[in-house]
């Protein structure tokens, strides 16, 4: 069961609502706070997506494993797609296959050329944040 759900893919989604984004060092290694009751004017997301894990070889990521240990453990998910580039674009644009326009892992409906052909870079969440 460790094996698959390694194989499938291991994603930690941080959030943490109360701390801002600087690009200062000093403000970086301070904890964010806000006052009870009001909300950060930015997010704080770190995330982190892994794929294809082999189980013989976790021993080897002592951070994956400590990730692992501390983060979120999802057993029972769902994805838009089973094939790794139309998946990969419906979590970083929020887009399903048939509004991306990402169908397959090659070819001329897949891949990262698919992908970029069809102006999906300008609508990921990184282009958002």
């Amino acid at each position: 069961m460790r094996a698959r759900w390694i194989a499938g893919a291991l994603v930690v989604v941080a959030l943490s609502a109360g701390a801002g984004c600087s690009s200062s060092r000093t403000a970086a290694r301070r904890p964010a706070t806000i006052p009870s009751g009001r909300l950060a004017s930015r997010p704080n997301i770190v995330f982190i997506l892994t794929d294809d894990l082999s189980d013989n070889l976790m021993r080897y990521m002592p951070h994956v494993l400590a990730l692992e240990r501390r983060g979120a453990t999802f057993s029972n998910y769902f994805v838009t797609d089973s094939l790794c580039c139309p998946s990969r674009t419906s979590i970083f644009t929020g887009l399903l296959p048939h509004d991306s326009g990402v169908f397959s892992n090659t070819g001329p409906d897949g891949g990262f050329n698919s992908f970029y052909r069809r102006g999906n870079t300008a609508r990921t969440f990184a282009v958002a944040l």
